[in-house]
């Protein structure tokens, strides 16, 4: 009855298993952090899942704290999309950063309906790593979708071929009601005298926060 009931908690990726969580192992890409690598379970970003970045304003680091990560995908001729940025990156320092600007792809549509058209198709194809979203301008449209249920199709697609979607909300307008239940990662982010202050809000499996400071400028 043991084996058995073991096979069906393990073929349910999502179902959080308590004090079985610690003792599977789950596939991670490293977030290029010693520190916060720590204190992800999976020791980095998790595969196939949906992650919540709530920056306090843009600007402040919330792409560059994805670059390491971003740098192994386009590396390995991995797809990144980034939808609806809220500013064009600057070339030369992606270059820097070492990523391979072959394979990071922007796109810049003209509404929700039309960014998770995107997103979830990028998510479906294996040559894609990771997918970022910037959603609070379609998110304050009076036609937006059900944000609840869109996430949950994004992270279905995400987990067909264990890429990660990357959700972007301001932390000012990102209300309690707007948490999704289909984030398996939600992470506050602010600034601190030029450091980025990481306020752990959510991990799937964990019930712990935590608080991570990271000097981007060591990199």
């Amino acid at each position: 009855m043991s084996d058995t009931l073991d096979k069906l908690i393990s073929s349910t990726p999502c179902l959080w298993k308590g004090g079985r969580s610690r003792q599977q192992a789950s596939a991670a890409l490293p977030t290029g952090y010693a520190q916060l690598d720590q204190v992800l379970p999976a020791g980095g970003w998790p595969l196939g899942v949906v992650i919540e970045l709530l920056p306090e304003s843009i600007g402040i680091g919330e792409l560059r704290l994805l670059l390491p990560a971003i740098r192994v995908l386009t590396q390995s001729q991995r797809q990144v999309l980034m939808i609806n940025t809220p500013y064009i990156p600057y070339a030369p320092a992606l270059l820097h950063a070492g990523l391979d600007l072959n394979y990071l792809l922007m796109l810049m549509p003209r509404n929700w309906r039309d960014a998770l058209w995107s997103a979830e198709k990028a998510l479906l194809n294996p040559a894609c790593g990771m997918v970022l979203v910037w959603s609070d301008n379609f998110l304050s449209n009076k036609t937006k979708l059900d944000d609840n249920k869109a996430t949950r199709r994004l992270q279905v697609a995400a987990q067909v071929n264990q890429a990660i979607l990357v959700l972007y909300r301001l932390s000012a307008g990102y209300c309690q009601n707007r948490q999704s239940p289909w984030a398996a990662v939600r992470l506050g982010l602010a600034d601190n005298d030029g450091c980025l202050m990481i306020d752990v809000l959510k991990i799937r499996g964990l019930h712990k926060r935590f608080r991570v400071e990271l000097d981007l400028n060591q990199r």
